[in-house]
């Protein structure tokens, strides 16, 4: 008998709900050099390693209101370990790039 996960076996799942929305962007932002975010995420070696769409809606469940994707790391992959659902302001709380004057003079 084939395995298949209750969130993910209907269309709607895949083609409409928010958690998609979410698992495409953020694998586009990695792997497609032509997104207009590209150079913050993959052009600064994000990985992404989902397999499927399966893998990404298992590790994170359904997505609770007033959340959005977050990584645990900043600095480290899409991974089903690194990834969880935040709120914004955990989420701005979580991002790196602040501004160092020595870099920026390099």
């Amino acid at each position: 008998m084939e395995k298949h996960s209750y969130l993910t076996d209907s269309w709607h799942w895949r083609q409409e709900g928010v958690e998609f929305v979410a698992f495409q962007n953020a694998r586009s932002r990695c792997l497609y050099p032509w997104h207009p975010n590209y150079r913050y995420y993959g052009g600064r070696g994000i990985e992404w390693m989902f397999r499927d769409f399966d893998q990404f809606m298992n590790a994170l469940w359904i997505r609770p209101p007033d959340h959005q994707l977050d990584r645990i790391d900043n600095d480290g992959p899409y991974h089903p370990d690194n990834v969880r659902w935040a709120t914004a302001l955990e989420n701005c709380r979580n991002r790196g790039g602040k501004f160092d004057k020595r870099r920026w003079m390099e």
